[in-house]
């Protein structure tokens, strides 16, 4: 009898550990990655198959934690929760740790893919080690509205502009320039440029007037908080010129989505004021960003004059904090994501058939084309 017992704890004992052997057990740091043309991931940090998003997952004697919780069942993976919801998946894991989570709807596969990853930085450390001789108290504007993001190291043309001391700073690719350096033409290469958030916008637009005229195509970035804290965002701004009037008064001019329609005749323009954070002239009223953009996606979607022949022109106040005018500009560049979802109505416009048809079938990349925003931009104290 006491043999008996003896084998059945050893076989309880293998069985145990076989199904420990085949149940995954996931620690420490990883990247989850999804076919998405920003290049962007969510970092997963994991203890115990216990999960934190872009955080340290807490101890678990702390009553007070909470942190979603990962199992496997069945061959599928389940988190729970992801941010809100229960995910479940399909699960394979190859030699290299990665694991692609599959889900199938209606004939269509999704794969998420959960990297191990070791010896990453955040961006925070990068421009630490980056200003050590500069600066200790540099910190880059937030902004979430921007969703194109890159690992700062992967940068080949920085542009920082930052204090020290109560003094502003430019360094270029680690040197520091001044409004009288000599720089190269170059062939349209592109220029991250890197603001702190105490930086007023007349600071800057010497610099972005010098390297935009020497050939720079110009990236405005900001420190990605919401996914990760390892990369960067920016937005692209498509910037077409950058000129200095008298008294230093600069002019911008940018054509977003503009591809489809690059030359158009400018029939009716649209005019406000910007006096600070969430402070403009619309319609004689001052309201905020917000409202802004909502009066300029009502008055492009008119018409077909007011869609393909319209100026969106803006007096901007150049003593705003440079991140006020980023804000600004994410609020101008959802103009076109709005209007691609708002169906356009106009039964004058030859072209209203084949857009309400592209916005039924979900074309966004072309429906896009189908409202370019010409923005001029005078900027200049007052």
């Amino acid at each position: 009898m006491k043999k008996y017992l003896h084998l059945k704890s050893i076989f309880i004992l293998f069985l145990s550990n076989l199904v420990g052997c085949n149940t995954p057990k996931l620690e420490s740091h990883y990247h989850l990655e999804w076919g998405n043309k920003f290049n962007k991931f969510q970092i997963w940090n994991i203890d115990g198959n216990r999960m934190k998003i872009n955080e340290p997952v807490c101890l678990k004697s702390d009553t007070n934690c909470f942190s979603s919780r990962i199992y496997f069942s069945k061959g599928l993976i389940n988190v729970s929760p992801w941010v809100d919801f229960h995910y479940t998946a399909d699960y394979k894991i190859d030699k290299n740790g990665i694991i692609n989570m599959i889900n199938e709807h209606n004939g269509v596969y999704d794969t998420l893919k959960l990297v191990p990853h070791k010896d990453c930085i955040t961006s925070d450390q990068y421009f630490k080690q980056k200003l050590k001789r500069t600066t200790t108290d540099f910190k880059l504007i937030e902004n979430d509205m921007m969703n194109f993001a890159i690992s700062p190291s992967k940068i080949k043309n920085e542009l920082i502009i930052g204090k020290s001391n109560s003094k502003t700073f430019i360094l270029f690719n680690g040197n520091k320039i001044t409004e009288q350096t000599i720089l190269k033409k170059v062939n349209k290469e592109e220029l991250s440029v890197y603001v702190d958030e105490r930086i007023k916008l007349k600071e800057i637009l010497p610099s972005l007037h010098l390297f935009r005229s020497k050939g720079y195509s110009i990236q405005l970035m900001t420190k990605e908080v919401g996914e990760n804290n390892e990369q960067v965002a920016f937005l692209k701004k498509s910037i077409v010129s950058i000129n200095t009037l008298k008294n230093d008064f600069y002019k911008i001019a940018s054509c977003e989505f503009c591809y489809k329609y690059p030359d158009k005749k400018i029939d009716t323009v649209f005019k406000f004021k910007i006096f600070g954070k969430d402070s403009c002239l619309v319609n004689d009223k001052i309201t905020d960003f917000f409202q802004l953009r909502n009066q300029i996606c009502r008055s492009l979607i008119k018409n077909r004059t007011t869609r393909l022949h319209s100026e969106i022109q803006l007096e901007i106040n150049s003593e705003i904090l440079f991140k006020y005018y980023l804000e600004l500009s994410s609020q101008l560049d959802f103009v076109n994501t709005e209007l691609q979802g708002t169906y356009y109505r106009n039964k004058k416009d030859p072209d209203q058939k084949r857009i309400l048809d592209l916005q039924n079938n979900k074309q966004f990349r072309k429906i896009s084309l189908e409202f370019p925003l010409r923005i001029s931009e005078t900027i200049h104290s007052f």
